[in-house]
């Protein structure tokens, strides 16, 4: 019976992710008491670090060590539910720091294993799934045939499909426009800090002192912590978008103006650090997300958002001396939008992909298009 709870922890991690997690449920998927569990186990800790230690084993194990890595197979690490194990473990680490010891070398075993490039692809999409928002396959499939063309891999190892102009489910309401009065915006700020330092746990009250205001000028904004965690992630993730999105675009059309490459490096390292506030700040919106709906809706129309600019943005130059014909903006999109946050969640497990290493991971990006 031990096992069956490992097996239902793993499953209930990928269902609800780590700060949902409970030995209840757990119980209860697995049809044992919650007596059993704390009488094998001792802690919920102690489970989850059995459960992740089988589970990210056979994640590993399941991936093939020896010839090419094909389009299917990363298309399936990238979209499927039940390969979202190794995000949910570093995930894990926020609310159970002790099991860093598991956590961080799979991890690293696996940026090995399929390149740093394709890792922050296949986290990235996993992370912006909690929202509800997912490439097509199509677009998984270019963006890995644009990195095989890339790194000199032989093509045909990558199953040909058409490029489509999908940007995925447009269908999210856009959020109404971010209020801006002196009150929000301390609000905002503190909000913002306080579930960073309390992983998620911070209160309306704890964030009204914070704030110093009084929990009624909270409520006369936001009719819940909810609504105000999605307020908070739409202008985190405008921000995060705008900074240097824009700087990107002014190099590629005024040339002499920039290196583009220098551009995108320096964002993806910058995200690849585990010390800067965004990159913490940014995790946990993303997380708090998972908790409401009007959280995942913010952030999911932010993030569609975003992605329909860059598809727009990216398909002016398809033509050009910028991009070939057949490559597709929205693919191109997709890796602007997935690759710094995969960056990211990859640098709360472990050091790598080394920022060093992305100035000519983007100049090679650059020269293919």
């Amino acid at each position: 019976m031990p096992d069956r709870v490992v097996s239902a922890a793993l499953t209930q991690l990928c269902l609800v992710g780590p700060d949902a997690l409970t030995i209840e449920a757990i119980a209860e998927r697995a049809h044992v008491s919650a007596g059993f569990i704390y009488k094998h186990f001792g802690s919920l800790s102690n489970v989850l670090r059995n459960a992740l230690l089988d589970g990210l084993s056979a994640h590993l194990a399941a991936i093939p060590r020896e010839g090419p890595l094909t389009a299917g197979l990363l298309l399936e690490m990238s979209t499927h539910d039940h390969d979202r194990l190794p995000l949910e473990g570093i995930l894990s680490l926020r609310r159970f720091p002790e099991i860093r010891e598991i956590v961080g070398p799979a991890t690293t075993a696996l940026v090995e294993r399929i390149g740093p490039m394709r890792s922050c692809v296949v986290f990235g999409c996993h992370a912006v799934a909690i929202a509800g928002v997912s490439p097509t396959e199509s677009d998984v499939t270019a963006l890995i045939a644009l990195e095989y063309r890339i790194q000199g891999g032989d093509i045909r190892n990558v199953e040909s499909v058409a490029p489509e102009e999908s940007v995925g489910d447009l269908s999210i309401p856009h959020p109404p426009p971010l209020r801006n009065d002196p009150t929000t915006v301390r609000l905002r700020a503190a909000a913002s800090q306080l579930l960073t330092e309390t992983a998620g746990q911070a209160t309306i009250r704890d964030i009204a002192t914070k704030a110093g205001v009084s929990t009624g000028a909270v409520y006369r904004r936001y009719e819940s912590k909810d609504d105000l965690i999605g307020d908070t992630i739409q202008a985190r993730v405008t921000e995060d978008r705008t900074t240097w999105l824009m700087d990107f675009f002014e190099v590629l059309t005024n040339p002499g103006t920039g290196d583009p490459a220098r551009v995108l490096s320096d964002v993806l390292a910058e995200a690849s650090e585990t010390t800067k506030a965004s990159t913490r700040e940014s995790i946990e919106l993303l997380i708090s997300a998972r908790g409401g709906p009007a959280a995942r809706m913010a952030l999911a129309g932010r993030y569609t958002s975003a992605i329909a600019t860059r598809t727009a943005q990216l398909t002016r130059f398809r033509g050009s001396a910028l991009m070939r014909h057949e490559d597709s903006p929205a693919a191109l999109a997709w890796a602007f939008q997935v690759v710094p946050m995969g960056a990211r969640i990859l640098g709360l497990a472990t050091q790598m992909p080394d920022s060093t290493g992305w100035y000519p991971s983007m100049v090679s990006l650059l020269r293919a298009l």
